[in-house]
């Protein structure tokens, strides 16, 4: 075909372009196809763009997640080693930043949470001051405590909140030393000013006015029933009548400085304790002296009257405490020796046994009128400072220069539980009637709440040493434990082989262990008698350890998650566990602020709160529902 010759169309005709047609129309299709090119190329980058950054931030997230959850594992392995370390305000503060990093759908936040009111039974409740803490006195019937301060105030407290009753007993300089009445209704404060009060404990008010003296009150004492007050300052000591405030009788006077008082319960009797080597008895009517001084070869620093008036005890510098025969004034039985200074003293109400405390870091029950031992030693890492005892003598507890407050059985001399950190050393203990509060009072500013159930087993013993009971793997099988050569533990998936958790043993020896029949928690059981529950998804301790009395032969967990623990006297005994702690942030950041007292600051550092800032987190936590991290006596939901 010649180039000349017209185009000839499908049809068979010829196609002629009509003038301006043929450039018209292709172009604009040209454009249209190059904006539709142009739009699915775009379209393409915006997916393929999206895309990457989807890919891209899920990887983010990833990472994120990965770090987050090393950082926590972190946090929790440094909280741990500060709990087993005793140095337990800063492990919770630990465990709490370790539930900080996580999300609320991270699965470690139900262990740690555990962890959290598992620990929390080793530090009792506090009760702030801005100073240390040098006396406390605790109601008989365990309400309320009140406790004294080189802040120049005195405290009283709700034992069964934590909650201060009124204001703060304002003083003109440190109060030393604080005295309650039997009901609790009145109590009586030693300060520096020259100056006791006595206050109404329900309306936090002064009573009437102060009993003066010319230098600085050191001691007091008050009746069972609030009729008589004893005050001390230097060499004299005065009886006073709460009624009208006058004093009652003639002073009583040492050669030297007394050192500590006692009322007797029926406010008949007084006796002294005085740096003149003699303890003297009083008549608390008259003011004079019954009977010759009660001699020692020291100082004479410690007394203890039993409730019914017949026995007394007296402790001195001269390593030796002595057993009196009140009515006679002759000394029963031989003297009770340590190896150094006797600094405390405290006798069961029925006068049948004494504790003993002693700058040798021991402590010492004793037989009256015998005065031979009972039990073993209680040993302290350093000077025993204080010591106190529930009214059937079944319980003690002492207080320690090495910063702990103990808790023992007054039969055995056994531990109940660990020691009870404090940040600075113990100085002074009380303890209820019946021996179910006790507090301490340190150098740190701070007196804490113990309840020594929460360390003792519920209820009554099971027959058995509790190996009808364990469970080497789990319900379906799935999970069993493997105990290694290094006497760890292993938890070990059946199906692979592969390990779960390895559940760290410092310095243990492991002789038992089970394992629920969920497969979520271990428990072991170990040569220095300790029981102790493990997660098994993290090998996290959930709670601090128990503390079997008589030698451990085997651990269980029972089907309905009980702990139990079987000793070489064939019984077993369930273990109190805590409920998981709170999932409320706030109020759990709360909690732990008010638990141990301090909180963060922005470098990470921890500082203690002072005591007003400490009471409006306790207000604030009060309206969120009180302590989010307190342990129960509930069995966790598997």
């Amino acid at each position: 075909m010649k180039a000349s010759e017209p185009l000839t169309s499908l049809d068979g005709g010829t196609s002629d372009p009509q003038p301006g047609q043929a450039d018209s129309q292709p172009k604009s299709q040209r454009k249209s196809g190059r904006l539709q090119l142009w739009r699915w190329t775009l379209s393409l980058l915006l997916v393929a763009t999206a895309g990457f950054c989807f890919i891209r931030l899920r990887q983010r997230e990833g990472e994120l997640g990965q770090v987050r959850q090393a950082l926590t594992s972190a946090y929790v392995q440094t909280a741990v080693e500060l709990l087993e370390k005793q140095n337990r305000t800063e492990g919770l503060l630990k465990l709490f930043q370790a539930y900080q990093v996580t999300n609320d759908g991270d699965p470690a936040t139900v262990p740690i949470r555990r962890m959290l009111a598992g620990w929390s039974r080793t530090l009792g409740p506090p009760l702030l001051h801005d100073d240390s803490i040098v006396a406390l006195a605790v109601s008989r019937d365990g309400r309320l405590a009140v406790t004294a301060s080189h802040d120049n105030t005195a405290r009283c407290w709700n034992l069964e909140n934590g909650q201060p009753i009124g204001q703060a007993w304002e003083h003109e300089e440190d109060v030393v030393d604080v005295a309650l009445s039997a009901d609790g209704l009145l109590a009586v404060t030693a300060c520096d000013d020259n100056l006791a009060r006595l206050w109404n404990t329900a309306t936090a008010t002064r009573q009437g006015k102060p009993f003066k003296h010319k230098g600085d009150v050191t001691a007091v004492a008050i009746s069972a029933d609030g009729s008589r007050v004893v005050t001390v300052s230097g060499q004299v000591a005065q009886i006073w009548r709460t009624a009208d405030h006058q004093p009652v009788g003639a002073p009583l006077e040492h050669r030297q400085a007394i050192r500590d008082v006692e009322i007797s319960s029926s406010g008949t009797l007084v006796l002294t304790a005085g740096a003149d080597h003699n303890a003297q008895l009083w008549n608390a009517t008259t003011g004079k002296p019954l009977g010759n001084p009660w001699q020692h070869t020291d100082e004479v620093v410690a007394i203890a009257l039993s409730e019914d008036e017949k026995i007394a005890v007296t402790g001195s510098l001269d390593h030796t405490a002595r057993i009196w025969d009140v009515a006679t004034g002759t000394p029963l039985g031989a003297p009770l020796i340590h190896d150094q200074d006797v600094l405390d003293v405290a006798l069961a109400h029925n006068g049948k046994t004494v504790v003993t405390g002693s700058r040798d870091g021991s402590a010492q029950v004793w037989r009256i009128p015998t005065g031979e031992p009972q039990g073993t030693p209680l040993v302290h890492g350093g000077a025993v400072l204080a010591v106190a005892m529930s009214d059937n003598g079944n319980l003690i507890v002492t207080a320690g220069e090495d910063d702990t407050c103990r808790c023992w059985d007054g039969v055995t001399g056994a531990p109940i539980g660990f020691p009870r950190p404090h940040d600075h050393a113990v100085v002074a203990v009380a303890i209820c009637g019946n021996g179910a509060v006790a507090v301490s009072g340190s150098l740190d500013g701070t007196a804490r709440i113990w309840r020594p159930e929460l360390d003792q087993p519920v209820g009554t013993p099971r027959k058995g040493d509790g190996n009808e009971l364990r469970l080497k793997s789990s319900k379906d099988g799935q999970i069993t434990i493997v105990q290694t050569a290094e006497n760890q533990l292993q938890v070990r998936e059946v199906s692979t082989g592969r390990i779960l958790a390895a559940p760290q043993l410092s310095n243990r020896y492991l002789i038992s262990h089970a394992i629920s029949s969920d497969g979520k928690t271990v428990i072991t059981g170990c040569d220095d008698n300790t029981v102790q529950i493990w997660d098994v998804a993290t090998g996290w301790p959930l709670a601090a350890p128990w503390q079997h009395q008589v030698p451990l032969v085997c651990v269980a967990i029972t089907a309905e998650n009980q702990a139990i623990s079987g000793g070489s006297d064939e019984q077993s005994w369930q273990w109190p566990q805590a409920a998981a702690a709170t999932d409320q942030r706030q109020r759990l950041r709360l909690s732990v602020e008010v638990r141990t007292g301090r909180t963060w600051q922005q470098d990470g550092t921890t500082r203690r709160l002072a005591q007003h800032e400490w009471l409006a987190r306790m207000s604030q936590l009060q309206q969120l529902g009180g302590l989010g991290d307190a342990p129960s006596n509930q069995i966790p939901s598997p």
